[in-house]
């Protein structure tokens, strides 16, 4: 009996070290697998992909940056429009933005002048607020026009021919024979061509964002306080005009009852 008990003991005992070992194993093969894949990945694979997300975030945001083409134009009176003239200049230039065109009528002794240019984009708003002070605002007029969509056009348009003309160089570099060589010549002259043309473009368009036009028409009180006369007098003519039609209007109107009337057979 104490021999039967004694033996169920040993193998009780050695089934929980079966256990146990086993048990052991295992944590340490899944602790060696776990360490295979956090230190022993090549470093080609870790961080690249966060590497190339920065990348491409930046190009995108490059290529979506707003390109607006803004303008401003104002009207001012003063009693000196020479002094208003002149203040308007050195606005712009103390800017540095440059003046393109100046046209100044005088009507008796009352004169007006326009002039424009253009500023910085940038101190758009403050050519604005200045040239406010050079007399008294009647008008002021702003517009922004976005070429956002045209600039990025003709971005990808310039780089897809850029790589043409570098391909043909190498096919020309590489020719096999005459005809070959003249007929890549005539492809490269072409497509050179259209490159200088967008090139043009994009540099037309750039120039008009960054620079942004301006129109200052500065009038004496005298000049638009004439005009006034004017338009009362047309609008009186008018008036009157519209009376005298209605009134010849009635008259005709009356006149053809009338005969209607004297016409009709009596019963």
């Amino acid at each position: 009996m104490i021999n039967g008990i004694h033996v169920r003991r040993v193998a009780v005992m050695g089934l929980a070290l079966a256990i146990t070992v086993a048990l052991t194993s295992c944590s340490s093969a899944g602790s060696e697998s776990s360490g295979m894949t956090a230190g022993d990945a090549p470093n080609s694979m870790v961080g690249s992909a966060p590497d190339a997300v920065p990348g491409v975030a930046k190009s995108v945001d490059t290529q979506l940056q707003p390109q607006m083409v803004r303008s401003a134009s104002l009207t001012l009176t003063t009693d000196d429009v020479s002094a208003g003239v002149l203040s308007i200049k050195t606005l712009i230039a103390r800017l540095h933005g440059t003046v393109t065109s100046e046209d100044t009528q005088m009507s008796n002794d009352a004169a007006q002048s326009t002039i424009s240019g253009q500023v910085p984009a940038a101190s758009l708003d403050s050519f604005v607020t200045g040239a406010a002070t050079a007399g008294d605002v009647r008008s002021i007029s702003t517009s922004a026009y976005d070429v956002t969509s045209q600039a990025v056009d003709l971005d990808a348009r310039i780089a897809s021919l850029t790589s043409s003309i570098d391909r043909l160089r190498q096919l020309m570099s590489s020719a096999a024979n005459v005809s070959d060589l003249l007929a890549a010549e005539g492809q490269l002259a072409s497509r050179q061509a259209d490159l200088d043309s967008l090139t043009s473009q994009r540099s037309y368009l750039s120039q008009q964002v960054a620079m942004s036009a301006v129109t200052v028409t500065i009038t004496h009180p005298d000049a638009v306080n004439e005009a006034l006369p004017i338009a009362a007098a047309a609008a009186a003519v008018l008036i009157l005009m519209g009376v005298t039609g209605v009134v010849v209007g009635l008259v005709l109107s009356r006149t053809y009852r009338r005969r209607l009337r004297s016409s009709s057979p009596t019963t």
